[in-house]
């Protein structure tokens, strides 16, 4: 199957919030989780400011249909994690980024696609450094992290954050 990432909107945000799938979409077991509740209630503080965050915005983590037109849940599309932007790049072309898998779709590599393809969008959007901040104990994360080419440049005693130039 191939992922893609859906953008979301003020509906499927308001979903999200209220602990429910997002219509037209089957969600994974475990989704929308606590991350996923945070970046949808993000988008619509930024949507109710006037202040759209598109396209520096959220979106859904999806496994895409197969030839046969469905995914394993027999749905179009299976929502199983969220990615995306805390807000457009700032003056120095600085962007911050989350992501998350919901815990019974880990292990699949689909964090690592999902942040492979927010990177292009960044990268064709015209950001030119990208930021994420991940906890110690979060081996896992940081290992995604990595494995697409960020590097560590600071920590304090909980985090430590990465950053991944797209020049």
């Amino acid at each position: 199957m191939t992922l893609q990432l859906r953008p979301i909107d003020e509906e499927a945000a308001a979903a999200i919030v209220a602990g429910r799938c997002p219509e037209g979409f089957a969600c994974a077991p475990g989704y929308p989780a606590e991350g996923d509740h945070v970046a949808a209630g993000m988008f619509l503080e930024r949507c109710a400011a006037d202040a759209d965050p598109r396209p520096f915005g959220a979106f859904l983590v999806c496994l895409a249909p197969d030839a046969n037109g469905t995914t394993e849940s027999g749905a179009a599309e299976l929502v199983v994690g969220g990615i995306g932007f805390h807000g457009p790049p700032d003056a120095n072309g600085r962007a911050e980024i989350g992501y998350g898998i919901v815990p019974s779709q880990r292990r699949n590599g689909y964090a690592t696609q999902a942040l492979r393809l927010l990177i292009e969008q960044a990268r064709a959007l015209g950001a030119g450094v990208l930021i994420a901040e991940t906890e110690h104990q979060n081996e896992a994360s940081r290992a995604v992290l990595a494995r697409v080419g960020f590097a560590r440049f600071a920590e304090d005693d909980r985090e430590v954050w990465f950053e991944l130039v797209l020049g």
